[in-house]
Protein backbone atom coordinates (compact mmCIF):
# COMPACT_ATOMS: atom_id res chain seq x y z
CA UNK A 1 0.00 0.00 0.00
CA UNK A 2 1.30 3.43 -1.23
CA UNK A 3 2.12 6.04 1.43
CA UNK A 4 1.39 9.67 0.97
CA UNK A 5 3.06 12.22 2.56
CA UNK A 6 0.96 15.09 3.93
CA UNK A 7 1.46 17.49 0.65
CA UNK A 8 1.09 14.85 -1.58
CA UNK A 9 -2.52 14.69 0.31
CA UNK A 10 -3.11 18.27 0.18
CA UNK A 11 -2.19 18.53 -3.33
CA UNK A 12 -4.50 15.41 -4.30
CA UNK A 13 -7.59 17.30 -2.60
CA UNK A 14 -6.80 20.79 -3.85
CA UNK A 15 -6.94 18.81 -7.31
CA UNK A 16 -10.95 17.70 -6.39
CA UNK A 17 -11.99 21.26 -4.82
CA UNK A 18 -9.22 24.19 -4.98
CA UNK A 19 -8.67 23.69 -8.50
CA UNK A 20 -12.14 23.70 -9.69
CA UNK A 21 -13.32 26.53 -7.17
CA UNK A 22 -10.11 28.30 -5.96
CA UNK A 23 -11.87 31.08 -4.70
CA UNK A 24 -14.83 29.69 -2.93
CA UNK A 25 -12.70 26.93 -0.97
CA UNK A 26 -9.87 29.51 0.04
CA UNK A 27 -12.66 31.05 1.71
CA UNK A 28 -13.93 28.13 3.46
CA UNK A 29 -10.16 26.94 4.56
CA UNK A 30 -9.92 30.50 5.85
CA UNK A 31 -13.06 30.37 7.77
CA UNK A 32 -12.25 26.84 9.05
CA UNK A 33 -8.66 27.97 10.18
CA UNK A 34 -10.23 30.79 11.94
CA UNK A 35 -12.89 29.20 13.62
CA UNK A 36 -10.41 26.28 14.49
CA UNK A 37 -7.76 28.59 16.02
CA UNK A 38 -10.17 30.77 17.70
CA UNK A 39 -11.64 27.66 19.42
CA UNK A 40 -8.48 26.83 20.97
CA UNK A 41 -7.25 30.21 22.01
CA UNK A 42 -10.98 30.10 23.42
CA UNK A 43 -10.10 27.08 25.35
CA UNK A 44 -6.56 28.39 26.23
CA UNK A 45 -8.11 31.83 27.64
CA UNK A 46 -10.63 29.75 30.00
CA UNK A 47 -8.05 27.72 31.61
CA UNK A 48 -6.17 30.13 32.64
CA UNK A 49 -9.46 32.40 33.83
CA UNK A 50 -9.57 29.53 36.23
CA UNK A 51 -6.04 29.49 37.42
CA UNK A 52 -5.45 33.35 37.29
CA UNK A 53 -8.84 34.25 38.81
CA UNK A 54 -9.63 38.27 38.86
CA UNK A 55 -10.37 39.82 42.62
CA UNK A 56 -12.83 42.10 42.41
CA UNK A 57 -12.21 44.51 45.24
CA UNK A 58 -15.53 44.55 47.26
CA UNK A 59 -17.20 48.52 47.56
CA UNK A 60 -17.60 48.07 51.37
CA UNK A 61 -15.61 46.38 54.01
CA UNK A 62 -16.86 45.45 57.40
CA UNK A 63 -15.09 44.70 60.86
CA UNK A 64 -16.59 42.93 63.87
CA UNK A 65 -15.01 45.22 66.31
CA UNK A 66 -16.59 43.17 69.65
CA UNK A 67 -18.56 39.93 70.22
CA UNK A 68 -21.21 39.08 72.68
CA UNK A 69 -23.01 35.37 71.85
CA UNK A 70 -24.53 32.55 73.09
CA UNK A 71 -24.38 29.18 70.69
CA UNK A 72 -27.88 28.59 70.93
CA UNK A 73 -31.38 29.99 70.70
CA UNK A 74 -32.67 29.15 74.30
CA UNK A 75 -29.67 31.14 75.86
CA UNK A 76 -29.13 35.42 75.50
CA UNK A 77 -25.94 37.13 75.39
CA UNK A 78 -27.00 39.01 77.95
CA UNK A 79 -28.16 42.46 75.72
CA UNK A 80 -32.03 42.91 76.14
CA UNK A 81 -34.45 45.18 73.80
CA UNK A 82 -36.89 46.46 75.77
CA UNK A 83 -39.92 48.54 74.12
CA UNK A 84 -43.73 49.37 74.81
CA UNK A 85 -46.78 47.22 72.79
CA UNK A 86 -49.90 48.43 74.42
CA UNK A 87 -49.60 48.70 77.93
CA UNK A 88 -47.27 46.08 78.21
CA UNK A 89 -43.35 46.86 78.51
CA UNK A 90 -41.50 43.97 76.72
CA UNK A 91 -38.37 43.03 77.03
CA UNK A 92 -36.88 40.56 74.23
CA UNK A 93 -33.20 38.77 74.56
CA UNK A 94 -30.47 39.13 71.96
CA UNK A 95 -28.68 36.01 71.05
CA UNK A 96 -25.68 38.18 69.21
CA UNK A 97 -24.63 41.83 69.88
CA UNK A 98 -22.04 42.35 67.71
CA UNK A 99 -19.97 46.04 67.10
CA UNK A 100 -19.62 46.27 63.40
CA UNK A 101 -17.17 49.14 61.75
CA UNK A 102 -18.48 49.58 58.34
CA UNK A 103 -16.21 51.37 55.61
CA UNK A 104 -17.05 52.99 52.18
CA UNK A 105 -14.04 52.08 49.73
CA UNK A 106 -15.89 53.92 46.96
CA UNK A 107 -15.09 57.24 45.82
CA UNK A 108 -18.77 58.40 46.73
CA UNK A 109 -21.34 58.67 49.10
CA UNK A 110 -23.79 55.65 49.51
CA UNK A 111 -26.86 54.97 51.16
CA UNK A 112 -27.46 51.55 52.55
CA UNK A 113 -30.92 49.96 52.62
CA UNK A 114 -29.74 46.99 54.91
CA UNK A 115 -27.31 44.75 56.67
CA UNK A 116 -28.09 41.34 56.87
CA UNK A 117 -25.85 38.70 59.18
CA UNK A 118 -25.65 35.17 58.84
CA UNK A 119 -23.65 32.58 61.26
CA UNK A 120 -22.49 29.40 60.49
CA UNK A 121 -23.73 26.32 62.65
CA UNK A 122 -21.87 23.09 63.80
CA UNK A 123 -23.38 21.55 61.07
CA UNK A 124 -21.79 23.42 58.52
CA UNK A 125 -24.74 25.51 56.98
CA UNK A 126 -25.15 29.51 57.18
CA UNK A 127 -28.10 30.60 58.90
CA UNK A 128 -29.49 34.39 57.93
CA UNK A 129 -29.93 35.81 62.16
CA UNK A 130 -33.08 38.22 62.81
CA UNK A 131 -32.29 41.40 63.33
CA UNK A 132 -33.85 43.25 66.16
CA UNK A 133 -35.19 46.20 65.32
CA UNK A 134 -33.58 49.32 67.64
CA UNK A 135 -35.31 52.30 66.59
CA UNK A 136 -37.11 54.03 69.83
CA UNK A 137 -35.93 51.12 71.88
CA UNK A 138 -34.03 50.74 75.23
CA UNK A 139 -31.15 48.73 74.95
CA UNK A 140 -30.20 46.69 78.71
CA UNK A 141 -27.79 44.65 80.07
CA UNK A 142 -29.06 42.06 82.58
CA UNK A 143 -26.42 40.13 84.56
CA UNK A 144 -27.55 36.39 85.70
CA UNK A 145 -31.19 37.00 85.03
CA UNK A 146 -30.49 40.01 87.64
CA UNK A 147 -34.18 41.53 86.05
CA UNK A 148 -34.27 43.64 89.24
CA UNK A 149 -31.08 45.27 88.38
CA UNK A 150 -31.16 45.98 84.90
CA UNK A 151 -28.14 48.15 83.29
CA UNK A 152 -29.65 51.05 80.69
CA UNK A 153 -27.23 51.64 78.29
CA UNK A 154 -26.01 54.37 75.95
CA UNK A 155 -24.64 52.81 72.89
CA UNK A 156 -24.32 53.94 69.25
CA UNK A 157 -26.44 51.36 67.26
CA UNK A 158 -26.28 51.05 63.41
CA UNK A 159 -29.75 50.84 62.70
CA UNK A 160 -29.88 54.94 63.99
CA UNK A 161 -26.30 55.54 62.65
CA UNK A 162 -27.52 54.16 58.69
CA UNK A 163 -30.99 55.80 59.06
CA UNK A 164 -31.26 58.55 56.08
CA UNK A 165 -27.80 58.91 56.01
CA UNK A 166 -25.24 58.02 53.65
CA UNK A 167 -22.29 56.46 54.43
CA UNK A 168 -19.53 58.80 53.45
CA UNK A 169 -16.20 57.00 51.47
CA UNK A 170 -13.36 55.81 53.92
CA UNK A 171 -15.08 57.20 57.00
CA UNK A 172 -16.00 54.15 59.02
CA UNK A 173 -19.18 53.72 60.55
CA UNK A 174 -19.23 52.12 64.32
CA UNK A 175 -21.98 50.57 65.40
CA UNK A 176 -23.98 47.66 67.43
CA UNK A 177 -26.75 45.06 66.03
CA UNK A 178 -28.58 42.82 68.03
CA UNK A 179 -29.65 39.55 66.54
CA UNK A 180 -31.79 36.84 67.62
CA UNK A 181 -31.04 33.31 66.37
CA UNK A 182 -33.77 31.21 64.14
CA UNK A 183 -34.95 28.07 64.71
CA UNK A 184 -32.80 25.03 62.98
CA UNK A 185 -34.38 21.91 62.75
CA UNK A 186 -31.23 19.87 64.24
CA UNK A 187 -29.13 20.02 67.63
CA UNK A 188 -26.68 22.06 65.65
CA UNK A 189 -25.30 24.95 67.56
CA UNK A 190 -24.44 28.44 66.43
CA UNK A 191 -20.58 29.07 66.30
CA UNK A 192 -18.26 32.16 65.98
CA UNK A 193 -17.90 33.06 62.92
CA UNK A 194 -20.25 35.84 60.38
CA UNK A 195 -20.58 37.09 57.32
CA UNK A 196 -22.54 40.00 56.14
CA UNK A 197 -24.57 40.92 53.25
CA UNK A 198 -24.67 44.63 52.48
CA UNK A 199 -27.57 46.20 50.17
CA UNK A 200 -27.45 49.66 48.21
CA UNK A 201 -30.80 51.68 47.94
CA UNK A 202 -30.44 50.56 44.35
CA UNK A 203 -30.74 46.92 45.27
CA UNK A 204 -27.44 46.43 44.78
CA UNK A 205 -25.98 43.36 46.74
CA UNK A 206 -22.16 42.66 48.23
CA UNK A 207 -21.09 39.74 49.93
CA UNK A 208 -18.85 40.97 52.86
CA UNK A 209 -16.19 38.79 55.12
CA UNK A 210 -16.68 40.15 58.30
CA UNK A 211 -12.63 40.83 59.31
CA UNK A 212 -10.90 40.53 62.67
CA UNK A 213 -13.79 38.29 64.31
CA UNK A 214 -13.49 38.51 68.39
CA UNK A 215 -13.15 34.83 69.82
CA UNK A 216 -14.37 36.05 73.44
CA UNK A 217 -15.85 39.44 74.94
CA UNK A 218 -13.85 42.37 74.34
CA UNK A 219 -11.85 43.86 77.99
CA UNK A 220 -13.43 45.93 80.26
CA UNK A 221 -11.73 48.56 78.71
CA UNK A 222 -12.69 48.63 75.58
CA UNK A 223 -16.11 47.79 76.55
CA UNK A 224 -16.07 51.30 79.05
CA UNK A 225 -15.65 52.69 75.75
CA UNK A 226 -18.35 51.18 73.54
CA UNK A 227 -21.01 51.00 76.59
CA UNK A 228 -22.39 53.56 78.86
CA UNK A 229 -24.13 52.79 81.52
CA UNK A 230 -26.86 55.46 82.24
CA UNK A 231 -28.75 54.17 85.34
CA UNK A 232 -30.55 50.67 86.94
CA UNK A 233 -34.01 49.74 86.17
CA UNK A 234 -35.97 47.21 87.75
CA UNK A 235 -37.42 44.87 85.35
CA UNK A 236 -38.77 41.93 86.98
CA UNK A 237 -42.78 43.15 86.06
CA UNK A 238 -41.69 43.48 82.37
CA UNK A 239 -43.05 40.81 80.00
CA UNK A 240 -39.96 38.61 78.50
CA UNK A 241 -40.99 37.71 74.71
CA UNK A 242 -38.50 36.47 71.90
CA UNK A 243 -38.43 38.90 69.84
CA UNK A 244 -39.20 37.12 66.27
CA UNK A 245 -42.69 35.26 68.36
Amino acid sequence: MRKYHPMELLKLLYGYVGAPYPILSLIIVMILTAVGVGGIWWLIGREYAKENPVVVESPFQASIMATFRSDRREVGSGFWMGYLTGDNYIISPANVALSLRITNRQAHPVMLAGIAIESQTSDENWVKLIRLSTFGRDIYRIANDNFSSASLLQLDLLDQLLFNRSVEPHIPITGFVLLEYPEVPTDATFLNQFRATITGIDGAEFAIELEKTATVEPSDALQASMIKLIETRDLSQARRKVYSE
